[in-house]
């Protein structure tokens, strides 16, 4: 970060104290110096970039001070009008993987598609839940009634070649840093099965547990970022209790989708339930959890540590 300070009068600033902002807290820097009338002065400050996420960076406070150290001049730059602190985004990294245990053959899918589509007798290219808006003509009543859920004929974009990533927004427990690193590593997992899938050719479609209604759909390579800039600028402040209540009314409308990667960092036992009994009713559920350990059920799971080899995890088989 280049910092360049300018001393416009005839006077001189004896002692100059600067704050700098940096991504990490416990790296943030202080300058001291001084400055005669009509020079100025230059800096070259390296920011570390730890981990993916929106960040503000730049001078926070000036102090001014006499030589004799008697009348100090205190300023908060961050509440003037004419000065703004610079937005750093980092985007998470979306690795190169050959295959996820999550997913499965593209020969399987045609297989399992043409058999649906000739038990149901139906034309059009898949299912999906109802949503405000959504033309009446369009409501599937048959399969609406089997279920006692509202859905709708989908043309836009086939459901079977459709790769759901779900979002678990819950607070992050921990300090700054490891917060931090949860929500990075979530973001890098997500990233990279993103990548893998559309290196299949298969759509992506993201959901915020925060947003259900609300997903952001990525098609081809080339809006890849997109998606992931979608995963910064989300903030992870749900209540935990929010997830369980909604995590099983999202999953009914999800119920038709071929792919569900579930990615979250909570370690409680009202959720991993939660998700137990759903993983009985969709085949291809998969919860990348981070900081999560191995145990007994039908719950398929890929466990990383915060900060972890994404990469390596994602290769690895589900547990």
């Amino acid at each position: 970060m280049q910092l360049a300070l300018y001393n416009e009068n005839f006077f001189p600033l004896s002692i100059l104290r600067i704050q700098i902002q940096l991504i990490d807290p416990q790296e943030n820097d202080a300058l001291t110096f001084s400055l005669s009338p009509f020079s100025s002065k230059s800096f070259s400050i390296p920011v570390h970039i730890p981990y993916c996420g929106t960040f503000s960076v730049g001078m926070t406070k000036i102090s001014i001070f006499d030589v004799f150290d008697l009348v100090p001049f205190r300023f908060d730059m961050r509440r003037l009008s004419y000065y703004r602190l610079k937005t750093l985004t980092v985007l998470p990294k979306a690795y190169h993987v050959d295959a996820i245990p999550g997913e499965i053959s593209d020969a399987k899918a045609f297989a399992e598609l043409k058999l649906r589509t000739a038990e149901q007798g139906d034309n059009f290219s898949d299912l999906r839940g109802y949503r405000p808006g959504d033309p009446i003509k369009r409501i599937h009543f048959k399969k609406s009634a089997q279920h006692h859920t509202l859905y709708v004929k989908q043309y836009d974009m086939p459901q079977a070649d459709a790769v759901t990533l779900y979002i678990d927004t819950t607070m992050l427990r921990g300090d700054f840093r490891s917060v931090r690193l949860q929500f990075h590593t979530v973001c890098e997992c997500a990233a990279t099965v993103a990548l893998r899938a559309l290196r299949r050719r298969k759509a992506v479609r993201l959901i915020f547990s925060d947003e259900p209604s609300q997903e952001f759909v990525c098609k081809q390579q080339s809006e890849l970022d997109l998606l992931r800039r979608a995963l910064v600028a989300h903030t992870f402040e749900s209540p935990e209790e929010h997830l369980v209540d909604a995590f099983p009314k999202t999953m009914t409308s999800l119920s038709f989708d071929r792919e569900i990667y579930l990615f979250s960092a909570r370690q409680d036992d009202a959720f991993l339930q939660v998700l137990e009994r759903a993983s009985m009713q969709m085949k291809h559920q998969l919860l990348i959890h981070i900081n999560g350990h191995p145990i007994p059920g039908q719950l398929r799971r890929i466990c990383i540590t915060e900060g972890g080899d994404v990469a390596a995890a994602l290769s690895a088989d589900a547990t």
